[in-house]
């Protein structure tokens, strides 16, 4: 079994022409005389796009297997085994999501499921923030700085729109006008918002010190036209 790495989606679906290509490939490996005729375009554009993805580690290629026949076997493409590619095939996991929550609810009860899911998020959001103090320890000092850089992973790594706010030692805003948990959000706030949501904040502040707190001031879930938390730490 190959190793799953997660390749960068933007640069491999930026064209048609190469989610066509993914598409094709995801079938069977196909060479570029093949993959020409089937998106009618010229083999060097064909070859530009395959160079591209096979440098990313999209794509790999194998030898065509000729039993019987003549010749050089051809160079064949394929979706280079273990790859996880984001976007491609589009995923739909609000369905499993949903039916994961169902699961729970019929097993387990709210005191449960609610206290198991802030602790999940509060282990996330310590991770996330004590990851970005061990690469940068001074953001540790400035509660602004550290909320700035919890707002640009949030967007590199969930994709979130959000930006913060805060100009100085003890206190930031972080706000949130997409949340990636939107749907189940707004069906199940109470479970996704008041403890999946809210312990990953409070992980966040946790990372800070003990004496760092977070407070929600705004909630999507909830009715609000964005997500909004406060990262404090007491004045000296």
């Amino acid at each position: 079994m190959g190793t799953t790495s997660s390749a960068e989606p933007f640069e491999a679906l930026s064209s048609p022409v190469r989610i066509e290509i993914l598409r094709i490939l995801a079938r069977k490996p196909t060479g570029v005389t093949e993959l020409a005729m089937h998106l009618e375009i010229h083999e060097a554009t064909v070859r530009y796009h395959l160079s591209s993805l096979t440098s990313q580690g999209i794509l790999e290629t194998v030898r065509e297997t000729r039993k019987g026949k003549r010749g050089r076997p051809a160079t064949l493409y394929r979706l280079a085994p273990g790859v996880v590619l984001n976007g491609f095939p589009p995923r739909q996991y609000q369905v499993l999501a949903e039916t994961l929550i169902s699961a729970l609810q019929s097993t387990l009860s709210e005191d449960v499921i609610g206290r198991t899911l802030e602790d999940s998020g509060r282990q996330a959001g310590k991770g996330l923030g004590l990851g970005l103090l061990e690469s940068d320890p001074h953001l540790g000092e400035n509660v602004s700085a550290y909320a700035a850089a919890v707002a640009k992973a949030m967007h590199e790594g969930f994709g979130v729109e959000v930006e913060s706010e805060g100009n100085d030692t003890h206190e930031a805003i972080i706000t949130e006008f997409t949340c990636p948990f939107e749907e189940l959000a707004q069906k199940y706030p109470e479970i996704i918002c008041d403890h999946l949501d809210r312990g990953f904040a409070a992980g966040l502040a946790a990372a800070l010190g003990e004496s760092v707190t977070s407070e929600t001031v705004l909630c999507k879930g909830h009715g609000d036209e964005i997500c909004k938390f406060r990262l404090k730490r007491p004045g000296d």
